[in-house]
């Protein structure tokens, strides 16, 4: 206790400054850490302008949005004509999934369909094609409601999907620059004109019965 207190032997017992152990003092800028996913951006970064042309591109895309309210029409469609055609009264579950079969076949015939017409014609006429196929589907579908044979609705529905895959695939290529510009923005309106048009078909299939 003694040694303790007295400051000559304590300064004595002291190593040189040489001699002292050096501090481990881990750099910063070289100190790992856990979440290497996450990067500092640099103080001069910038966001990178639009690319050239996609400004005047802009519009035209903002005006293919209203597609996608046709595209929930045509989504909603078959869940909301089935009570038309009495099917909620009967149990022929098997004709139902062929219903939902021929849509799902549809839209993949429509998808590999797309790829093709939009090299050749554009997405203009791509899609006035799948707006004019889904008139066309909706209008045979009017046509051979029960008590006609059920293959010819499940032809009708096989249409219904073509021009889905079609249009869909049109609106994304048209949304290219908008969503490039204004992602957060492009996502919420096609989202809400999207779910629009399926409140609409639904309401509209629900006064025929």
């Amino acid at each position: 206790m003694d040694a303790i207190q007295n400051p000559v032997i304590q300064s004595s017992c002291r190593l040189p400054d040489s001699e002292e152990p050096a501090k481990h003092t881990p750099e910063i800028t070289g100190q790992k850490r856990y979440n290497t996913r996450v990067v500092t951006r640099p103080a001069t970064a910038t966001i990178d302008p639009p690319l050239a042309g996609e400004t005047s591109y802009a519009g035209s895309a903002r005006r293919a949005l209203a597609g996608f309210f046709l595209s929930g029409m045509l989504i909603a469609t078959l869940g909301a004509v089935l009570p038309a055609w009495r099917h909620h009264l009967t149990s022929d579950y098997a004709l139902i999934g062929n219903y939902f079969l021929s849509v799902a076949t549809g839209v993949v015939a429509g998808l590999k369909l797309a790829p093709m017409l939009l090299s050749k014609k554009g997405i203009s006429i791509t899609l006035v094609v799948a707006s004019t196929i889904a008139c066309a589907a909706y209008m045979f579908l009017a046509g051979v409601c029960p008590p006609h044979s059920a293959w010819w609705r499940v032809l009708g529905l096989f249409w219904i999907g073509a021009s889905t895959g079609l249009l869909n695939t049109a609106l994304f290529h048209a949304l290219t620059p908008a969503y490039r510009l204004n992602p957060a923005a492009t996502v919420n309106l096609a989202g809400v004109l999207l779910g629009l048009g399926c409140f609409t078909s639904t309401l509209f299939l629900a006064n025929t019965f």
